[in-house]
Formats: C-alpha cells, sequence, structure tokens
C-alpha cells in the first residue's frame, strides 16, 4: 500500500473525518509520519467516500431536475402570455376592421356614388350555375325567381362569380331585378 521501506514497527487506531476507525501503520523508517496520519484522519474512508460522493450526486442531479422543470414551466408561462397577447392583438385588430367596415357602409349609404359596391344578400329561391366549357372558359347563370336570369363568361370561377354579382347589383340598383 505505501512505498517506505522498512518493517512495520507499530499499529494504531485512527479516526477519520467520517467517524470510522480504522488502522495506522508506523514504519521503521518514515520521515512524514506526521503528515501522513494528520492527512489520514482528515480523509474518510474509502467506503464512506464513495456514500458521500453518491449522496452528492443524487442531490446535484434532483437540483438539475428541478432547475429544468422551473426553467420549463417559465418558459411555458411565457408562451402562454404570447399567445394571449397575441390574442389581444387579432381582437383588437378585427374590431378595428369591424368598426372600418361598419363606417365604409355608412359612407356608402350616406354617399352611394363615392362608396364601392357592397353586395346585398341573393333572394331566396335564387340558383347559381357555373359550368366549365370545353374551350377552357366558365359559363355562369344566375337565376332569379320572377327575372329571366344573368349568363356571363370568364376565365375562370372566382371572376365569374364576381362578374354576375356585379351584374346582378347593377340589375337591383335599377329596379330589373327584385330584392
Amino acid at each position: 500500500m505505501s512505498s517506505f521501506s522498512g518493517a512495520v514497527i507499530g499499529r494504531e487506531q485512527v479516526t477519520r473525518r467520517c467517524g470510522c476507525v480504522v488502522e495506522f501503520l508506523h514504519y521503521e523508517s518514515d520521515p512524514f509520519r506526521a503528515a501522513r496520519k494528520q492527512k489520514m484522519q482528515q480523509k474518510r474512508c474509502p467506503p464512506c467516500g464513495k456514500k458521500a460522493s453518491d449522496t452528492f450526486s443524487a442531490q446535484q442531479s434532483a437540483d438539475a431536475a428541478a432547475r429544468r422543470d422551473l426553467e420549463r414551466t417559465k418558459r411555458q408561462e411565457r408562451v402562454a402570455e404570447a399567445e394571449a397577447r397575441a390574442k389581444e392583438l387579432r381582437i383588437e385588430r378585427d374590431a378595428v376592421k369591424i368598426v372600418e367596415h361598419e363606417e365604409q357602409a355608412a359612407r356608402a349609404k350616406r354617399e352611394p356614388g363615392k362608396a364601392r359596391v357592397t353586395f346585398e344578400p341573393l333572394p331566396p329561391g335564387t340558383v347559381l350555375t357555373v359550368e366549365k366549357l370545353p374551350s377552357g372558359t366558365w359559363l355562369g347563370v344566375l337565376a332569379v325567381p320572377g327575372h329571366a336570369g344573368i349568363e356571363r363568361r370568364a376565365g375562370s370561377p372566382i371572376g365569374l362569380v364576381f362578374k354576375l354579382a356585379e351584374v346582378f347589383a347593377r340589375a337591383q340598383a335599377e329596379g330589373k331585378v327584385p330584392a
């Protein structure tokens, strides 16, 4: 165990830092006996050292897990706050859009020539037929009860629906189509 030369001339029971009692050997030619003895008394024995190390490691692992959980909770709270703020902003933005739309509709009623056209709902019983022709164009017919019907062609079905709606709105404004 040690690199000292000579025979063992004595044995002594020494209490280590952990409280365990161990045997300390006195060698024949040992100039560092006092220092060795003091060092041995300041250290734990190997089994107690391993036990203390395992306990310390377990405590560090538990502390690290608690820190991770706390960080995760804080991160989730920050995300929830950000989502709540975003939702509030969306609600505010939607409210502003509604107010702007209502103001625009009010202006349209006061100044019908200056505001853009807003389409009113179609009368009950109105039928819209959309058909793609072999030429690639779209044919649409808007049939209103009590009226002959409106027929238009367009390059896309969306454009066709808007064209029919515009023609219907004009016919309704002129009184040719019942409201």
